[in-house]
């Protein structure tokens, strides 16, 4: 038995370290063997003081550390809001002085993805996806534990966040946008988040990043996720089972910035980031 492990609730008998995926990955990742035949996945919390992490916790009051072990009924909605497989969490806690916050789940079986494998079917399956959750909108914002803040705080906690990353920008401080609803959205989302099988998206693994935000914050990163050709693609679907795509010109300028202090896509050069074209209205 590995006593490394030994506040897991499992008799773990063999453990396989993963490489990390990007230089500031959130979590140490391990499979995991038991006595069971089927093989678990365990995300043990490696750092979440990156930029994302921080903006994370002063815009929706988001701490891994602190929430991890409140992650089954996060896992559990999530996966009454998708068609996506999402893991079956076994067990989850906060950071203790005995050992890092952690994830433990099944292995979920599938192929994973990079964004230059990504056909026109997973497209549309990102499409059906957003749209799914885009129905369980709310009035309030925030973490989904106790996330709970009103329409008519969010510019300004958003100037607040910015504040420090762009003291002078006048975008940021004449924002004032109140959003008619928030929606669940991971504000990191990136194609290797999910699993794909026979040649359609058929989990997602990654939830630790799920917050309820503006609607529109979720189309200013899908201008980054794909080209022309795939947006167009993508509109069509989302728009055929009913979504409605938003205006965001008012708060494209804001959300980019938002999402570049965030480092989402690992860019460093803002010039770079918002020179991206534009798709949406």
């Amino acid at each position: 038995m590995l006593t490394q492990f030994d506040y897991l609730p499992v008799r773990v008998v063999k453990a396989l370290p993963l490489a990390y995926e990007f230089t500031d990955s959130t979590n140490a990742l391990w499979l995991i063997g038991t006595d069971e035949p089927r093989v678990l996945f365990l995300k043990l919390l490696a750092r979440d003081a990156t930029p994302f992490w921080q903006v994370m916790d002063t815009l929706f009051d988001v701490r891994p550390r602190d929430q991890y072990g409140l992650f089954a009924d996060l896992y559990q909605r999530v996966g009454s809001m998708t068609a996506l497989s999402v893991p079956n969490l076994r067990h989850c806690s906060n950071q203790t002085a005995d050992h890092a916050a952690y994830l433990l789940t099944d292995m979920l079986f599938g192929d994973p993805l990079h964004a230059e494998q990504v056909s026109n079917t997973m497209v549309v399956n990102l499409a059906l996806h957003l749209a799914s959750l885009h129905r369980n909108a709310q009035s309030t914002w925030g973490n989904f534990f106790d996330g709970q803040s009103s329409a008519s705080d969010w510019a300004s906690t958003v100037k607040e966040t910015l504040s420090h990353t762009f003291p002078f920008d006048d975008s940021i401080r004449d924002f004032n946008h109140c959003p008619r609803c928030f929606v669940p959205m991971m504000p990191d989302l990136r194609w290797d988040q999910f699993l794909v099988t026979g040649g359609q998206l058929s989990a997602l693994v990654d939830l630790d990043a799920f917050v309820f935000a503006p609607i529109e914050l979720d189309f200013v990163l899908l201008e980054y996720l794909m080209s022309d050709k795939q947006l167009a693609l993508w509109v069509d679907a989302y728009q055929a089972v009913g979504g409605v795509v938003p205006d965001i010109g008012a708060v494209r300028a804001v959300y980019r910035k938002l999402l570049f202090a965030m480092t989402v896509l690992g860019v460093n050069d803002l010039t770079q980031w918002l020179r991206r074209a534009h798709y949406f209205a």
